[in-house]
């Protein structure tokens, strides 16, 4: 299973036609850079070797004028011929060295000779050469040198009786003039830029082309002779692939019908059990919040919703009214009349609380005789209009009883706006502390929470 987050699209890659002009460049960069390293590399060694040349000419010319003298002994004749030899002013060294390392005559700088590791070189053997370019040592104050070792050899010897040693400074570099360099690059951008466009237009029109076509009919599954288009008749692996999409897409239509079908069947199914689940949520939530006998709300709707309802106006800046209601005298007419009585008055006291209430309106018995109601959007002369018909209607229906003394009902009013609570327990607390203001001052009355009725207690 991927680990990929729900949702997420998969990272988007280059297109072929983006890869192949980007291997096009790619290649074309790489031949030119490539070709200009390897044109700078020959034009060194080139230039390298041209300058070398003079240095070795002259360093045989000076050893076949040695080598007799050597080859007869006469080596004081030798040492003079160093000394008297024409010296270019470019001459940096000219050494005579013995077989066994020895030099045997010198003229310039000798410590040529350890920078460029000639005294510890092995024997040359007749007819060779050995040509170097000793950097410079601007510490030592050395400049550079070109520096070329041929064996010294004498007549009928088997060995070379030693080597000469020559030694210049290098001469001035003969760079190609600037247009044969550009002429050069733009031969050789020509050649390239030909050779890798044909090698495009064929790739293009061997793989871009056809996996394109292969692409689009392949997400035009469904239309009509899509399959048809596909390059079947091809040899390679764009024809393998195109067979393979075409096999599938065989298939593709009766999976469709089979895939509708089952759609279609689970959908009855899910809206069907959706539809008994949702009768079942609502029932289930209706007798949980419903108290059975007045069949108002009971104290866990109370307990559930209330705090809701309060901070969704507190947030929004609207009113909310509070209304706590009690019934007095309720005891009474259990006593006198039994149970079956008091039940019948708290089922209409449910019947009435309930008339009139809006669909945003809660009607809740929290306990016995005590009600409340929760109205949102209710001003509090609304909420004090809504109590007094209320208490007044209970009054009328229970004065029939003739019952001494009748019972009747009060109510204690409080609101968000208009009292200011911090929270929603602090708004009931206020309401109750009404109620309770109501009653002490003589029962079946309304009251309005004011900081007069924070007393505490509540009626017996």
């Amino acid at each position: 299973m991927s680990d990929a987050p729900a949702g997420s699209r998969p990272p988007r890659g280059l297109s072929i036609r983006q890869t192949l002009w980007l291997a096009t460049a790619l290649t074309v960069a790489s031949t030119v850079l490539g070709a200009s390293a390897l044109y700078r590399y020959h034009l060194h060694r080139a230039l390298l070797g041209t300058q070398q040349a003079p240095v070795i000419a002259l360093a045989e010319s000076y050893a076949e004028m040695l080598s007799s003298l050597m080859a007869e002994g006469r080596r004081a004749e030798a040492e003079s011929l160093v000394r008297t030899l024409a010296w270019h002013p470019a001459s940096q060294l000219l050494a005579v060295i013995a077989a066994d390392g020895q030099v045997l005559a010198a003229r310039g700088d000798l410590g040529l000779l350890e920078r460029a590791g000639l005294k510890a070189l092995p024997p040359l053997k007749a007819g060779g050469f050995y040509a170097e370019r000793v950097p410079a040592r601007p510490d030592h104050g050395l400049p550079e040198a070109d520096v070329a070792a041929v064996p010294l050899t004498g007549a009928g010897a088997a060995e070379p009786l030693g080597r000469l040693v020559y030694a210049v400074r290098p001469l001035p570099r003969q760079v190609p003039p600037p247009a044969d360099i550009v002429r050069f690059f733009a031969g050789l951008a020509g050649i390239a830029a030909c050779g890798l466009t044909m090698g495009f237009l064929l790739l293009k029109r061997m793989v871009a082309d056809p996996l394109r076509r292969l692409t689009e009919d392949s997400r035009r599954a469904g239309a009509a002779g899509a399959a048809n288009r596909l390059p079947t008749d091809r040899s390679d692996e764009i024809g393998q692939l195109a067979r393979i999409v075409s096999g599938l897409h065989g298939d593709l239509d009766n999976w469709r019908g089979r895939v509708e079908d089952l759609e279609r069947s689970l959908d009855d199914r899910v809206a069907a059990e959706t539809r008994r689940l949702t009768l079942e949520l609502k029932r289930a939530r209706r007798e949980i919040w419903t108290d059975p006998l007045t069949r108002l709300g009971n104290r866990r709707l109370l307990d559930e919703k209330f705090g809701d309802i309060f901070n969704a106006q507190k947030s929004m800046r609207q009113e909310l009214a509070v209304v706590m209601v009690d019934l007095d005298n309720f005891k009474v007419l259990n006593d006198l009349r039994g149970h079956d009585a008091g039940d019948e008055i708290l089922r209409f006291a449910g019947d009435l609380l309930r008339q009139g209430l809006r669909d945003q309106d809660l009607a809740i018995r929290c306990g016995g005789d005590e009600f409340v109601l929760i109205l949102p959007g209710v001003t509090e002369e609304q909420a004090r209009a809504v109590a007094a018909r209320t208490v007044a209607l209970f009054a009328q229906r229970t004065k029939a009883l003739g019952l001494q003394p009748a019972p009747t009902m009060s109510a204690g009013i409080a609101t968000l706006r208009g009292h200011q609570p911090p929270d929603a327990q602090s708004l009931l607390q206020m309401a109750d502390q009404a109620l309770y203001e109501a009653k002490r001052q003589g029962k079946g009355r309304v009251a309005v929470f004011s900081g007069r009725n924070a007393v505490a207690g509540r009626k017996p």
